[in-house]
């Protein structure tokens, strides 16, 4: 996933802060986790054609990266939503 999809999807999340925005999201929070499971796939899948001489390093170190910058943001995200949540609980009611 690009930056710009999270930034775009970020922006949407915000701009839908009405009374569905809990259910968009978790749709939201959902996809990113589907598609940091699918560049997970895509990283095994691209070591796997290396390793067989089928694939070109570049392209294996490209998904690699972007497989990472993937993993940092959704860390990033989860830290967020941690951080938020300790500060609720600490909020007198």
């Amino acid at each position: 996933m690009k930056i710009s999809n999270l930034i775009n999807q970020s922006q949407a999340l915000q701009k839908s802060a009405g009374a569905d925005a809990g259910g968009r999201f978790a749709k939201t929070i959902a996809d990113l986790a589907a598609q940091a499971t699918g560049s997970a796939v895509a990283v095994e899948g691209a070591s796997k054609a290396v390793a067989l001489g089928a694939a070109d390093p570049t392209e294996v170190a490209t998904t690699i990266a972007q497989a990472e910058l993937m993993l940092e943001s959704v860390v990033s995200i989860r830290d967020k939503v941690i951080s938020l949540y300790n500060e609720l609980v600490r909020t007198p009611i």
